[in-house]
């Protein structure tokens, strides 16, 4: 048989106890009266807060929005040279411009990169690697893939003007990032240079280090070649 549930009935002292939010909400009410003034204040405070927040995060977007219009005007530019052209202070001066106003963005450290190129595509060496060495001292807070590209671009200049020692001690800076994009190159690259200086010892410890490293790799085997042939010198 099914059971009829009885409602329990609300007795005089419930119905006269008083509601709980509705005492609640009347405090914080009569709190705010008393209090309205340091309540306006902080409540002015937080929406400037906010304002200011928002203020410094647009600004800093159109910055970094601006940095990049400059620097893609820079690269058509420099795409836009014909084989052979001579070296462009406008077109120099658009990746200085961005290099400088914008030294801690992203867009400031390409441009820099980019500019050491164009020196180097009119054989301005010295100016090149000025800019480059800059990488060397900042290796923080700069994408790996750039950050690897301008260190061994920084090596191939040091090696080209015969400062191996230099040259090897960067390509193998560019062995240390984590990770390393070029993969076992540096390696290559950083015992050639040892090599040239008739460091052997450093160079088998580099080309050792490779193959351990790299070991079902293609780009081994020259290297593998450059260690047999060390070797058989020291030997003679």
């Amino acid at each position: 048989m099914r059971k009829i549930k009885v409602k329990k009935k609300i007795t005089r002292k419930e119905i006269k106890k008083p509601d709980q939010f509705i005492t609640t909400t009347t405090k914080i009410y009569n709190y705010a009266k008393e209090h309205k003034k340091p309540i306006l204040s902080i409540a002015v405070g937080i929406l400037f807060a906010g304002i200011l927040t928002y203020a410094i995060f647009f600004i800093k977007e159109k910055r970094l929005l601006t940095a990049s219009s400059m620097l893609y005007k820079a690269e058509l530019a420099m795409n836009s040279e014909i084989e052979g052209a001579e070296y462009s202070e406008e077109t120099a001066k658009l990746l200085k411009d961005v290099m400088e106003h914008y030294s801690g963005s992203v867009y400031g450290k390409r441009a820099r990169y980019m500019l050491a190129k164009y020196m180097i595509k009119h054989n301005r060496y010295e100016e090149a690697e000025e800019l480059l060495k800059f990488f060397k001292d900042n290796t923080e807070n700069v994408d790996v893939y750039l950050l690897s590209s301008a260190l061994e671009t920084l090596g191939w200049l040091l090696e080209k003007k015969g400062d191996y020692l230099s040259a090897g001690n960067i390509y193998m800076m560019i062995t240390e990032l984590g990770p390393n994009p070029l993969g076992v190159k540096p390696y290559e690259d950083a015992g050639r240079c040892f090599e040239k200086i008739g460091n052997f010892e450093e160079a088998i410890k580099v080309y050792n280090e490779a193959i351990a490293k790299y070991p079902r790799t293609p780009r081994t085997i020259p290297i593998v070649a450059r260690l047999k042939k060390i070797y058989l010198n020291l030997q003679k």
